[in-house]
């Protein structure tokens, strides 16, 4: 077997072992799990950081479910997202240009959802390091009563508890 075959199949054989199930939904730990912060004024930043394994999908319903428990703590209706922002990582690899020279590259990119062969169009990946983790965002508003505000897509936080909370995976 090639060198260069050998190093990507180990690299590939480790991720996989480290990634062995989709993300569980928890507080931020070393690795993973949701963070959140108060941007004032009723508004909101919740971030989470999932392995490669862990969907779309699930992402954003992990976003969401943490922005219902948070409008509920404080005694709130609902929440309107504001901005919101897919899983990101990076990727890195060698460029390959004109007479077999080589060059590092590193780049950030939507992992998993992105079709990557187009991204990449003049790179020729010699190595390729498939990222662990990566990390969706959204940022909301948080409302009380029937009328919210009308700058983003309108949630009710107690249907989506009832609604997502069977679906949110948690670490037994």
């Amino acid at each position: 077997m090639r060198p260069k075959a050998a190093m990507f199949l180990m690299v590939l054989a480790g991720v996989l072992v480290g990634c062995g199930k989709p993300t569980s939904y928890h507080p931020s730990d070393a690795d993973t799990g949701y963070v959140d912060r108060s941007l004032g004024e009723g508004r909101w930043e919740v971030s989470f950081v999932a392995n490669a394994l862990t969907s779309q999908q699930r992402l954003k319903q992990y976003l969401l479910y943490r922005a219902a428990e948070i409008t509920l703590d404080a005694g709130n209706d609902g929440f309107v997202v504001l901005d919101e922002h897919p899983g990101r990582g990076r990727l890195s690899g060698i460029k390959v240009e004109g007479e077999g020279t080589q060059r590092p590259y590193e780049f950030e990119h939507n992992h998993l959802w992105f079709d990557s062969r187009s991204f990449v169009e003049g790179y020729t990946t010699t190595v390729y390091e498939p990222m662990s983790r990566y990390t969706g965002t959204i940022v909301f508003r948080v409302f009380k009563g029937e009328n919210p505000p009308q700058e983003g897509t309108v949630f009710d936080a107690r249907e989506i508890i009832q609604t997502l909370g069977p679906q949110v995976f948690r670490q037994r």
